[in-house]
């Protein structure tokens, strides 16, 4: 062999050694020099959890999964104080994983979009939180994936099988969630119930089968099968009960017997129930109307419903376009501090209200501030400021008309909602 040949040969092979290793090395994106490594990661994180809602470790397996180990080695080299040059190589190849991972499974995507939808819908109805239906689901993606790999445009009947069995694991997820502890309780109890209350067991048997055939016919349409799972939880509940209650010192009572002491249980926790809350409904007025009294006319109006509480602001008299608090409003707004220590409260809302004059951008601003001015008094004076927001709401709730001078200045308040501890927010209306 010549000299010349040698070289050209030498030259080729070189040249293909070049090209493989060109063809097995990782992608990599770009990523600065003077980029922030744990905002990186960061990304990447925020990213792999978007591909996942997106279905790559199904349509681009394999890219998807050298993004994720990558991400993970990062991870172990930022632990082991490794060079930063060499952390970012390898987030730069986690992103260029992920890069093409998305760019394969767009493009597989698109062949695909009913077999997703219907995936995603299994995945949303819970089938990766039971450890049985996550099994079912594993399974399904693996054929799915195979598909994918194996070509573009899936057999129809693979096609449909895919659908069929994505839809049946939703169908199955969707029962698990609303009547799988329906199901648990009546098996829990079956072999006492079959003795000791057979008519309240078929029952709570048939009002199951009942829930779980309506949701079999409506699996996206919880309004239609809501009746049914609610009466299913409310027959497994009365039948443990009844069970429970067929067990008198010893022996077995029966089963009409037992149904009669459950429903006399019952009626006498509502009663309680409903004796409770009258006496907290008396107390909060006594509250309110003490409350009410110490402010007078000129100062504040109070008004309730349940447990809330509004203090209408009348002595509040900004100065015209300011937020300073009035010099002689301390009087009053420590009274407002005094009802919500008085009240316990769990939240106040301040909420500040202008009339119509000006355009909404200024009234916005200035109706804010005025909240905030009320709110920084209370906070400084011992309220706990979590507990406090201000509100400007321009003139988005005029009590009366903005046409007359009498009108504009019933407008232009403050309001301070009150919301005691262990209740919720309700509408308000006036103390008689």
């Amino acid at each position: 062999m010549t000299i010349s040949n040698l070289s050209r040969n030498v030259a080729r092979l070189l040249f293909f050694a070049a090209f493989l290793n060109a063809c097995s090395s990782a992608p990599r994106s770009e990523i600065s020099a003077s980029a922030n490594i744990n905002e990186e990661v960061q990304s990447l994180d925020s990213q792999i959890a978007d591909g996942v809602k997106n279905h790559y470790d199904i349509l681009a397996k394999s890219d998807f999964q050298k993004s994720i180990d990558r991400l993970k080695k990062a991870k172990k080299q930022m632990e082991n104080d490794y060079d930063r040059e060499d952390i970012l190589e390898t987030l730069s190849e986690a992103s260029g994983y992920y890069d093409r991972a998305a760019q394969t499974a767009e493009e597989q995507g698109q062949h695909v979009p009913d077999i997703l939808k219907t995936r995603e819908a299994a995945i949303l109805a819970g089938a990766r939180k039971s450890t049985e239906e996550k099994k079912v689901l594993n399974n399904i993606d693996e054929d799915f994936r195979n598909e994918v790999e194996d070509d573009d445009i899936i057999d129809t009947d693979d096609f449909n099988s895919l659908l069929s069995r994505y839809l049946e694991l939703e169908k199955a997820s969707v029962k698990t969630t609303e009547i799988g502890e329906v199901r648990s309780k009546i098996q829990a109890v079956t072999k006492k119930a079959k003795d000791q209350a057979p008519r309240t067991l078929d029952k709570a048997r048939k009002d199951l089968a009942s829930a779980n055939n309506a949701i079999s016919a409506n699996v996206r349409n919880p309004n239609a099968y809501a009746m049914a799972v609610s009466r299913a939880k409310e027959s497994a509940k009365f039948l443990t009960d009844v069970v429970a209650a067929s067990e008198q010192n010893g022996e077995v009572i029966p089963e009409t017997v037992a149904i009669d002491l459950v429903l006399k249980g019952r009626k006498n926790v509502t009663q309680q129930a409903q004796l409770s809350n009258q006496q907290s409904s008396i107390e909060q007025r006594r509250k309110v109307q003490n409350i009410s009294q110490n402010f007078s006319k000129d100062e504040a109006e109070v008004y309730s419903q349940g447990s809330n509480v509004l203090i209408r602001l009348k002595g509040m008299k900004f100065s015209s376009g300011r937020a300073e608090l009035p010099g002689d409003s301390v009087t009053l707004l420590e009274k407002v501090r005094s009802a919500a220590e008085t009240l316990n409260a769990q939240e106040i809302v301040v909420e500040g209200h202008t009339d119509a004059v000006g355009s909404a951008t200024v009234n916005k601003a200035l109706s804010q501030k005025r909240a905030e001015a009320v709110a920084k008094y209370l906070t400084a004076n011992g309220v706990d400021q979590e507990s406090v927001r201000a509100v400007g709401r321009s003139f988005e709730k005029p009590l009366t008309t903005n046409k007359t001078k009498t009108g504009r200045a019933m407008n232009r308040r403050v309001d301070v909602i009150i919301t005691p501890t262990g209740s919720e927010n309700n509408e308000f209306s006036t103390i008689e």
